[in-house]
């Protein structure tokens, strides 16, 4: 088996959430916990998501073949671990409320998404 497709978040991968609306664009969004990066918002390429993309190479760490950070969250004072989107589902795509923690310095933070 191969990837169809990789994204480079710029740190360790801790936790990856799919978003969960089916409003246009943001099914193909995951979240992601990055440690020593903090927090991303990856949105994929069509392709990518049904599995009809390929996993070439990145051309930079913001984006790349099939995917690109749509958002980044860098607060944390210490590695991010936990992510989670609002299950809320009446706001606009923009909307969605988020949260993330991390371990070290014991601290919640609620953020748009």
């Amino acid at each position: 088996m191969r990837p169809v497709c990789e994204a480079d978040v710029g740190g360790g991968a801790w936790r990856v959430k799919f978003h969960p609306s089916n409003i246009a664009g943001r099914a193909r969004e995951v979240l992601v916990g990055a440690m020593h990066a903090g927090c991303r918002v990856v949105r994929f390429e069509r392709g990518v998501m049904g599995g009809n993309g390929h996993g070439d190479e990145n051309e930079n760490e913001n984006e790349g073949d099939g995917w690109r950070i749509v958002r980044t969250f860098e607060k944390h004072e210490s590695m991010a671990y936990g992510v989670d989107w609002s299950y809320k589902g009446d706001g606009a795509p923009g909307e969605t409320v988020i949260g993330s923690c991390s371990f070290y310095d014991h601290v919640l933070h609620l953020w748009r998404g």
